[in-house]
């Protein structure tokens, strides 16, 4: 009887090991994964981490942070974590790294664990790409139905009916149009529609839940979260991010409310920002849905966390092997730095509606910005078109990744357009960006051309290389 379970008990083993190593054929796109990823290979060390759900990544930006304090920063946020899911990422995180402050977002909906009949997908995307560990299992047999414990525990039997068609994707992101993220934090620059907040302030208004004391499952989240970061000695601030559905519910109103009470009872630091919007200087402008900040809301939100930093926490300390040469806002303020820039004379600045200067940098492995400095808060609405030359050879590089090549299929073209909306103020200088992937480490005949048409010639580089 012992041989036996214990052959079986390798047995287990053996497939569970073979799972793993399949599973990689089944994850899905998906930015969390870069910012786990990061985590983990990180040499320097993190001295602040954001973490929670979409508030966080949407809310926070490491970079400002980076910029601003001189400690590195990363945002290990998911689309609706849920609280017991954030305490198996912080577990994770501390096996680690030792940070100098956790920064974490409560929302109500982190703390919703009704159960369902059907399997949540949102609680995949916190936990797929994190090692196995008591507390992720634990976590699993929580919040899944025990028919169901399978499919969350690997994404290859979760995923069955594709098996046939499996094949190992790619590590990257592939697409960048309009996303602006860094080391975890990932936004947009839309706005809200008026028919979108209308039907948001309907939703809202109709709840009418109050709760007078926090439930004691809720309790028992953050207890377990303090206890984690308590173990390793790492303070933790908890953060209520800007949203529009604290004027509109009273039932989101109340849980953040009896949240509050409850840290103040266990003499926890809690930060709402939502009673200084009026300070950060929050607009509808700054929304790109009544529940999340967009891009230049999200600087303001940050640069205000900044400022509170200063002044109620002691971070004298910096992080001198800080790299900050893959930080927009760094490069936003130093025109020496990057791997090319130009400052434009009069008559193109007007060809080009208010484009002023322009920069190329490389914010990440494959990837790069060509960052432009406005003359006025606004610009003129204008096509650009980006282009280099490529060998056959280098062509096949791209693989999978989506791009536009001529004809006869001896340039990369990169076309995109600048607007109003995409134009954001950091420290009083307002700017636009694009972002582009390339796998290659040099270029040749790279050019941009923007303006009427894209008839205007930006710049052109013979020959670049972006090897370190």
């Amino acid at each position: 009887m012992t041989r036996f379970f214990l052959k079986s008990c390798v047995f287990i083993l053996i497939a569970f090991q073979l799972l793993q190593s399949v599973d990689t054929y089944f994850f899905q796109d998906n930015l969390v994964r870069d910012s786990i990823n990061l985590v983990k290979s990180s040499n320097d060390g993190l001295d602040i981490v954001f973490f929670g759900n979409s508030h966080s990544y949407n809310t926070f930006n490491p970079a400002i942070i980076e910029n601003e304090l001189r400690l590195s920063a990363a945002n290990v946020g998911s689309s609706a974590q849920k609280l017991a899911a954030t305490s198996v990422i912080a577990d994770m995180v501390l096996k680690s790294k030792t940070p100098k402050l956790a920064i974490v977002t409560l929302f109500k909906l982190s703390f919703d664990e009704t159960p369902i009949d059907e399997i949540d997908p949102s609680n995949y995307v916190a936990i797929d790409f994190l090692p196995h560990s008591v507390l992720k299992t634990k976590f699993i047999t929580d919040s899944f139905r025990p028919e169901d414990w399978p499919a969350a525990f690997s994404e290859t039997i979760r995923n069955h009916s594709k098996w046939p068609k499996a094949k190992r994707p790619s590590t990257k992101v592939k697409r960048l149009k309009g996303l602006d993220f860094y080391k975890g934090y990932f936004n947009y620059n839309n706005r809200i529609s008026e028919k979108t907040f209308t039907e948001f302030k309907k939703k809202y208004e109709a709840e009418d839940v109050i709760y007078n004391t926090l439930p004691p499952l809720a309790k028992k989240r953050i207890d377990d979260l303090l206890e984690i970061f308590d173990e390793r000695g790492v303070p933790v601030l908890f953060v209520v991010a800007p949203s529009y559905i604290y004027d509109y519910s009273v039932s989101h109103n109340s849980y953040i409310t009896a949240i509050k009470n409850y840290l103040t009872e266990k003499k926890r630091v809690y930060l709402d920002l939502n009673m200084v919007k009026d300070d950060i200087g929050l607009e509808k402008k700054h929304y790109q849905n009544p529940n999340h900040l967009n891009s230049h809301g999200a600087i303001l939100t940050t640069q205000y966390l900044v400022q509170y930093l200063k002044n109620n926490w002691n971070h004298e300390m910096q992080n001198e092997s800080l790299d900050l040469k893959k930080n927009r806002f760094y490069q936003l303020e130093s025109m020496s730095t990057g791997l090319f820039s130009t400052i434009l004379d009069s008559i193109t600045i007007k060809k080009l509606y208010g484009i002023k200067s322009v920069k190329l940098f490389q914010p990440g492995e494959d990837r790069f910005e060509i960052l432009c400095k406005l003359s006025s808060d606004t610009i003129g609405q204008q096509p650009f078109r980006l282009e280099h030359d490529v060998t056959e050879e280098e062509l096949r590089q791209f693989r999978d990744q989506k791009i536009f090549q001529n004809t006869e299929k001896t340039k990369i073209v990169y076309y995109g357009q600048f607007s109003q909306k995409d134009a954001i103020k950091y420290n009083g200088q307002p700017f636009v960006f694009f972002s582009f992937k390339s796998p290659l480490d040099s270029f040749r005949n790279l050019s941009f051309h923007a303006g009427d048409r894209r008839t205007t010639t930006v710049f052109r580089i013979d020959s670049l290389s972006v090897a370190e």
